[in-house]
């Protein structure tokens, strides 16, 4: 059993690729060392869990995935010692207050009634008009403490006393072999591709690893750096940053804030779009004895190019919180102008049957659904696109 023991742990820890060794006077003691670190001794499997513990990685899951990342990966999960309301939010650009526009089940607000499309207006008596305010005056408190929180319902106002509760956060371990980590994904699912620590942090979601081939190593992502915004809406932990990717499709644009050394950056990323399957083409049946057929040649037609010719687009500012301009030049003929949002609604369509080939346009997009706006231009059956990226209003 000893001789068991010892080959266990010393395989565990050789799976991690951190220095080991054994000791030479007890044969169940594995002295292991990280990073020439301090060095630290595994006498059984508690120790081991000790140790792993400081192997705090995330990288993005979804709930339905979770037993088959489990078996592949170890985890352990702890409650967190913050208070946890249970919700996810945005900002009402309506008024005052934010709208709830998710519950956590079995989360605190989900026991006291609090439901989605509710606005909260503020909470102990002092008004709440932003995400970022909620989640300051919740760290004024502790869990199992009770707060007052005003509401409005169907435009009703209302209060409730909610008891703040805590929430599980799962520690996952990645094992890889020689840092090359193979991790399978559904390639219909939105993925950015980072490695983040599950721990709430003021600076944003800390980036521990980015996958090749991802939109995060496409957008030039790298480890340490610190995302702190997905279209705008702050994110401060791995829940958050995975609540704003699933707000999107796959080959969806989204804008990406980080911070590196400091100095606040924004990058545009494309999310993957979804493989279509090939039809496979039906097979040609020859017949025996079949009568020949002369071969006739059919000419290659190449179809033509359904571009629209544009000079001096431009649309600005981008990102933008509402309002852009938009400027282009293009032949005098007939029209039109039209801006989708990220979840394909129409927000603006001007038709101009006398166009003189100079447009020039102040326009409000603020109705559309943050996220990336796509313009159109429309001529003779001919087509131009352009992107830009709506941001949240704090």
């Amino acid at each position: 059993m000893k001789t068991f023991q010892r080959y266990v742990l010393f395989s565990i820890a050789m799976l991690l690729m951190i220095g080991t060794t054994l000791n030479a006077q007890n044969e169940n003691i594995i002295i292991i060392q990280k990073n020439n670190g301090a060095e630290k001794e595994i006498r059984n499997i508690d120790d081991l869990e000790k140790i792993l513990i400081d192997f705090d990685v995330n990288i993005e899951i979804d709930a339905e995935e979770q037993k088959k990342e489990d078996f592949m990966r170890g985890h352990r999960s702890h409650r967190s010692s913050k208070p946890y309301l249970g919700v996810y939010s945005s900002n009402n650009e309506n008024g005052a207050g934010i709208v709830l526009d998710k519950i956590v089940h079995n989360s605190a607000a989900s026991k006291a009634g609090l439901q989605q499309g509710d606005i909260i207006t503020s909470v102990g008596g002092n008004a709440i008009n932003s995400v970022r305010n909620l989640i300051v005056e919740l760290k004024q408190y502790q869990v199992g403490d009770v707060v007052t929180i005003e509401y409005i319902r169907n435009n009703q106002k209302a209060q409730m006393d909610v008891e703040l509760g805590s929430k599980y956060i799962r520690r996952s371990y990645s094992y890889s072999y020689n840092n090359h980590t193979k991790v399978e994904r559904d390639p219909c699912k939105v993925f950015i591709g980072v490695y983040s620590s599950s721990n709430y942090n003021e600076k944003g979601v800390r980036i521990t690893g980015v996958l090749d081939d991802t939109p995060a190593s496409e957008a030039k992502l790298l480890k340490g750096d610190y995302i702190t915004a997905i279209d705008g809406i702050a994110v401060h932990s791995h829940n958050e940053l995975l609540a704003e990717r699933n707000k999107h499709n796959p080959g969806d644009r989204f804008l990406v804030t980080y911070t590196r050394g400091g100095v606040e950056y924004d990058v545009t990323a494309t999310f993957k779009d979804c493989p279509q399957p090939v039809k496979e083409q039906p097979k040609q049946i020859i017949e025996e004895e079949q009568e020949e057929v002369p071969i006739v040649e059919v000419p290659v037609v190449t179809p033509a190019d359904n571009t629209l010719k544009i000079e001096g687009m431009d649309a600005y500012p981008n990102p933008t919180y509402g309002d852009v301009t938009l400027k282009f030049k293009a032949e005098a003929k007939p029209t039109t102008v039209r801006i989708v949002d990220v979840q394909g609604r129409l927000i603006f369509n001007e038709t101009l049957n006398n166009f003189d080939g100079n447009y020039y346009r102040e326009l409000d997009v603020s109705n559309g659904t943050t996220g990336v706006l796509t313009i159109t231009i429309l001529q003779d059956g001919k087509v131009f696109t352009k992107n830009i990226v709506l941001l949240a209003r704090a």
